[in-house]
C-alpha cells in the first residue's frame, strides 16, 4: 500500500532532517539557521489531503524547532528564555542581571514574516520584548549601574528610546525606582530620591 509506505517513510525522513540539523548545529551555523528558518516558515499540514503528515512527520520537526531555538549567541532549548528584540538600542542582557534571557537570532527589521511565525503559539510562541520589558525585568541594581556606565550619547539615545514606549503600571513603578536622571552634580537619581531630597529640586 502506497499510504503505508508513506506513513513509514516520513518518520524516517523527519529523523534524518533532525539528525542533519544536529550536525549543522555543531559544525555549520549558517546551514543550521537556513534549514531552521525553512522549517519555521513551513505550513502546518491541516488540509484534508495532507493532515495525516502532521503526526508522522511535521510534529517531530516542530518539536525540534521548539527546543533548539537559535539566539544571537547560542542555541536554547527553553522558549521562555528567548525573546524577540523589538528595539534598535544595543543592550547586553547579562549586564542587566538577565543572563538567562537571550535574544532570538532574527531581529524585528530583518524578516517580519519569519518573526510572525516565531511568535505564533502554533509554532514556537516566542515573546517580543520592547525596551520597556527589559527595563521592567532587569535587576534594579544592575540597571542603575548600567545607566551610570553609558556615554552621554548612549544615555540620551536610551532616554529617547524609552520615551517611545507606552508605560504600564509596572513600568511606571520601575521608572520611579530607577536612578534614571542625571543632575547637575553629575550623579544619577530616581524620581523617589528627587521627591525626598529638597536640595535636588
Amino acid at each position: 500500500h502506497e499510504d503505508d509506505v508513506n506513513r513509514n517513510l516520513f518518520p524516517e525522513l523527519a529523523k534524518f532532517i533532525t539528525q542533519r540539523l544536529d550536525e549543522y548545529k555543531e559544525n555549520d551555523r549558517n546551514k543550521f539557521l537556513n534549514l531552521y528558518a525553512s522549517l519555521l516558515l513551513s505550513d502546518v499540514p491541516e488540509r484534508q489531503n495532507n493532515k495525516w503528515l502532521k503526526p508522522v512527520f511535521y510534529d517531530t520537526l516542530l518539536e525540534y524547532i521548539q527546543t533548539n531555538i537559535p539566539t544571537t549567541d547560542d542555541i536554547i532549548d527553553e522558549v521562555d528564555n528567548v525573546k524577540i528584540k523589538k528595539f534598535d538600542f544595543d543592550i547586553s542582557l547579562s549586564d542587566l542581571g538577565l543572563s538567562d534571557v537571550h535574544w532570538f537570532y532574527w531581529k524585528e527589521d530583518e524578516d517580519k514574516y519569519l518573526l510572525n511565525e516565531a511568535t505564533s503559539n502554533e509554532k514556537i510562541g516566542i515573546e517580543e520584548w520592547s525596551l520597556r520589558d527589559v527595563f521592567i525585568n532587569a535587576d534594579l541594581d544592575c540597571l542603575n549601574d548600567w545607566i551610570k556606565s553609558l556615554s552621554e550619547e548612549d544615555y540620551n539615545n536610551f532616554l529617547k528610546e524609552l520615551d517611545k514606549e507606552n508605560f504600564s503600571k509596572e513600568a511606571i513603578e520601575r521608572l520611579i525606582e530607577a536612578d534614571l536622571f542625571r543632575f547637575s552634580d553629575g550623579e544619577f537619581y530616581s524620581i523617589n530620591e528627587v521627591l525626598d531630597n529638597e536640595d535636588l529640586v
